[in-house]
């Protein structure tokens, strides 16, 4: 016994994104109990404006038919096919049954194109942008995640319209879910991927994030022995002096600069380190006339960051008084 039809007037509309495969459901109550092509009193058929397509003789070469639950698949379906009205319908003595379906069929839609390198700085913080362009109205509901590596994120793009504080924080819409790091650590660098799902289709977007790292602590040292100066320092008469700044832990490199007497200066760099680094300049101060003073100052830039480090240089008979080169003794000289 066959149930009650459906005319075209609750026509069922269905959206699909240009290039998927779309199933149209034939939802006639006759087929819960009979499978449509069972039976040779019945005839089954679908129709695309008014046009047969297929049935279970004959089925056009764009569709597939589910000769078991009347369903019609569209392969990689066209955009041509947008407002195109479907309909199944079974025949019988009693007359025709009908369900209808409207196609409507948009254009995808891709992730913004955003700044895909990234640079945080050590315990800050940074966003990552991911959002697409506003989609008709209609558009298929669209979900966010983001995964660093394969490694899905907790806690992020699960509802709409909300944030969540803590490592991650989060906005999430229907267009995008921009996501903050917090408190930003050398392991949160590596690979995000955003991905953006609706209907059947998902697009991505990869971002690269490095963390660097300022420098924090310069030192002024002699550069034979590894005495850390500071404050007032004697200088030889007669020979040249040779210090060396030292900006440890940093990423990248620290970039080390001199200055004496007010005039910048070059030295000697050298870097050591893998991830972290340490960064060591080597200056060679010429020797000084009796009761000359300078200042000596040593600058480390890097990664936003400026640590600066400066001694006073005072020149002195080695009669007189004990050497920079002499680390039994250290005096302390009054402020001038």
């Amino acid at each position: 016994m066959f149930g009650t039809a459906c005319h075209v007037s609750c026509e069922t509309i269905l959206t699909a994104v240009k290039g998927e495969d779309v199933v149209l459901e034939c939802k006639l109550p006759d087929l819960a109990e009979t499978p449509p092509c069972s039976n040779a009193g019945i005839q089954f058929e679908w129709l695309a404006d008014n046009g047969t397509i297929a049935g279970c003789a004959n089925t056009s070469a764009n569709y597939t038919l589910n000769k078991t639950s009347g369903a019609l698949t569209i392969p990689h379906v066209s955009g041509s096919l947008n407002g195109t009205h479907y309909h199944c319908q079974v025949l019988q003595g009693t007359g025709p049954r009908k369900y209808a379906v409207e196609l409507i069929v948009f254009n995808g839609t891709a992730i913004t194109e955003t700044t895909s390198m990234l640079n945080g700085i050590v315990g800050g913080g940074i966003a990552l942008e991911c959002f697409v362009k506003r989609v008709p109205l209609g558009f298929p509901h669209i979900t966010f995640k983001w995964l660093l590596g394969n490694k899905l994120l907790h806690d992020v793009c699960t509802d709409e319209g909300s944030t969540k504080t803590g490592k991650y924080d989060y906005h999430h819409d229907n267009y995008g879910c921009n996501l903050t790091i917090n408190n930003l650590e050398l392991t949160d660098e590596g690979r995000y991927r955003c991905e953006a799902r609706y209907s059947a289709t998902t697009v991505w977007k990869k971002k690269s994030l490095t963390v660097n790292v300022p420098p924090k602590d310069v030192y002024i040292i002699n550069a034979n022995t590894g005495e850390v100066y500071s404050g007032y320092v004697l200088i030889r008469l007669d020979t040249d002096q040779r210090f060396t700044c030292l900006a440890t832990d940093t990423k990248p490199p620290a970039e080390i600069t001199w200055t004496l007497a007010g005039k910048n200066r070059s030295g000697e760099t050298r870097v050591v380190g893998t991830r972290l680094y340490n960064t060591s300049s080597t200056f060679t101060v010429p020797s000084f006339q009796p009761g000359q003073r300078e200042n000596l100052t040593c600058t480390a830039t890097g990664a936003g960051g400026k640590v600066v480090t400066n001694i006073r240089l005072l020149g002195h008979y080695e009669k007189t008084a004990y050497l920079a080169t002499d680390l039994t003794y250290k005096p302390t000289w009054p402020q001038t």
